[in-house]
């Protein structure tokens, strides 16, 4: 093939406009630049930006205030720099607190963005062109690149989802895990931007007006079922009283004056059918078709009363289980958070367009009329038995853009927050994230990125594994998939006979790498534990299975069974061995 001077002009031409000919960032020619009255957000993101560089490179890059950067050398510039503000080519307003703008101007490179902004921006540089990943809490991919070099690039992005939460336990506690998934919950340091701070996450009634201060003197206060006043155990607030408001009222300024940016919760107590029931509240209930009418109405009040005071504060409250449904009339003021939660639905299949989910949907359509800060509060995991398969991969960006269609700006995808391990946790918590920051996100291709970095040469197996269970429970559209099943609805022996087949050869290709077997044999914990809680094996094989799942659990510390305290992997081995005719003071299946 003859190449014309053209030719090479325009190839060349094309090359430096890609940034192949850029000169590498090294220490003799590069400084990262800090603003001189730099953040603590700032500060951070130019040292994690540096320690990188460091793993990437081998390159040791100054940081430098900007005062102090000459001009014989390039720039990274990192948060708000006279630079990038001088340049032009950045609108700060535009990126809010999240939202990232990576452009570079004359061999120099700009990093920007806002409070937690700044921090994403250096993880988006290391992740597109240092291929950097953050897969999870013992697998955090650097790759070698040392001739990396500053790109010609101008991508801005502000994520759809204000508010971006998954509580995994493995990736939760380690910020600079949280901050590279571009996550940003109320447990992150300043340093590392803040979060979503709330006093009081949820079910905060009994907080706010607490029984044993005044049941005794003005039962009145708590919910009237069957005609008495409940001040004792399951019990709620009465809405429509006048008292309770100013209490509550009062609690939420005293709350607000402690933790000013946080927002307040003023939400019913995690039970289902213990409302108030007088007169005035079921007056109002019915009138607006919904037992959200009595609790919308009341929350108005508490918001329009704070605002005066504290302008900028949220009040934050539920649409759950008996309050979902939207009022007919009342709206919700534009400082209150409705977070919609969709417990009673199907994760196997769409929110969207699956009939099991059709009452759910229509309620988040209607919801997002009558709210302008409008959050979910969706599930990711089998809360009752953890080491459950639960194939809901195929839903997880679906549902999220879902939520983005029709005006959700807060997501927190609850998920095993309660202790290590689960099934897929760390492969869950990855894919959730990613999601949450871009809800177009090709889970597949994440799919296979993962598992073959995380599980080697097994990851065939494993991705073999997965899509033998999303097919078996999602094509059967009869087949529902909630988050208390047992196992016993879902999976029998022939099924577990094959995801065992996939299972025993992933073990087998890895058998002589410690890191990776001892990952797949976390892998094997949701067939063991079905298997042997459904008493599908002879005793020989259940047996084998019983001490293999204690070997591999006692390798997690901390590790449980489900939500509740009581699964303990302890207690679920001493009743197992017991044999199937022994009662089980704990109903694992």
């Amino acid at each position: 093939m003859r190449f014309s001077f053209r030719m090479l002009l325009m190839f060349a031409a094309a090359t430096v406009s890609l940034g192949l000919f850029a000169a590498p960032i090294t220490g003799k020619d590069y400084s990262i630049v800090i603003p001189d009255n730099a953040t603590p957000t700032e500060r951070t993101a130019a040292l994690e930006l540096g320690l990188y560089l460091v793993r990437v490179t081998g390159e040791r890059v100054p940081v430098v205030a900007e005062s102090l950067h000459t001009a014989s050398q390039k720039g990274i510039f990192v948060g708000k720099c006279a630079y990038t503000q001088k340049s032009g080519k950045v609108d700060f307003d535009k990126l809010e607190h999240d939202g990232i703008h990576l452009v570079s101007q004359d061999g120099n490179l700009m990093l920007a963005g806002n409070r937690r902004g700044v921090l994403y921006a250096v993880y988006e540089f290391l992740e597109r062109y240092a291929d950097c990943r953050w897969y999870a809490s013992d697998c955090i991919v650097i790759p070698e690149k040392k001739g990396l070099a500053v790109p010609e690039v101008d991508y801005c992005y502000v994520p759809r989802l204000k508010y971006r939460e998954n509580n995994y336990f493995r990736r939760r506690s380690i910020p600079s895990l949280v901050v590279a998934s571009r996550l940003n919950p109320g447990s992150l340091p300043a340093e590392w931007g803040g979060g979503y701070r709330y006093e009081g996450f949820v079910h905060t009634f009994l907080t706010l007006v607490p029984p044993e201060v005044y049941g005794a003197d003005h039962p009145e206060y708590f919910s009237e079922i069957d005609g008495k006043r409940v001040t004792k155990g399951r019990t709620q607030l009465c809405l429509t009283n006048p008292d309770v408001l100013q209490i509550v009222i009062k609690e939420v300024k005293a709350r607000l004056r402690r933790t000013p940016d946080a927002i307040v919760s003023v939400s019913q107590m995690d039970w289902h059918k213990e409302h108030c029931r007088c007169k005035n509240c079921s007056e109002l209930a019915e009138k607006e078709g919904s037992h959200s009418g009595p609790l919308l109405y009341f929350v108005n009040e508490v918001a329009r009363a704070v605002k005066k005071d504290f302008p900028n504060a949220l009040i934050d409250t539920l649409a759950y289980t008996y309050t979902r449904k939207p009022p007919k009339t009342i709206k919700a003021e534009s400082n209150v958070i409705i977070r919609l939660c969709s417990i009673e639905c199907c994760f196997a299949h769409p929110l969207e367009n699956d009939p099991y989910n059709a009452s759910f949907a229509r309620d988040l359509k209607e919801w997002s009329k009558y709210c302008s800060q409008l959050f979910v509060w969706d599930y990711t995991i089998n809360f009752h038995y953890t080491e459950t398969p639960f194939p809901n991969f195929r839903v997880l960006a679906p549902n999220i853009r879902f939520f983005t269609e029709n005006s959700v700006v807060g997501l927190f995808e609850q998920s095993n927050g309660f202790c290590p391990g689960g099934e897929f946790d760390q492969l869950r918590a990855y894919l959730v994230s990613r999601c949450l920051w871009d809800p177009s996100y090709d889970v597949e291709k994440g799919i296979v990125e993962f598992t073959d970095a995380y599980y080697g040469a097994a990851a065939p197996h494993i991705r073999a594994y997965i899509k033998l269970m999303h097919d078996y429970v999602t094509k059967n559209t009869e087949r529902h998939l909630r988050i208390y099943d047992r196992p016993s609805k879902h999976y029998d022996k022939k099924i577990m006979d094959a995801a065992m087949e996939h299972l025993t050869l992933a073990e087998a290709s890895v058998i002589d790498d410690p890191v990776l077997h001892a990952r797949v044999e976390e892998t094997l914990l949701p067939v063991f534990y079905v298997r042997i809680a459904g008493y599908m094996d002879d005793d020989a094989k259940r047996n084998e299975l019983l001490d293999r799942f204690e070997k591999i659990t006692d390798a997690i510390p901390g590790i449980r069974l489900g939500e509740s305290p009581a699964t303990t992997v302890a207690r679920f081995l001493k009743e197992q061995r017991l044999g199937k005719g022994a009662k089980h003071s704990y109903n694992y299946y």
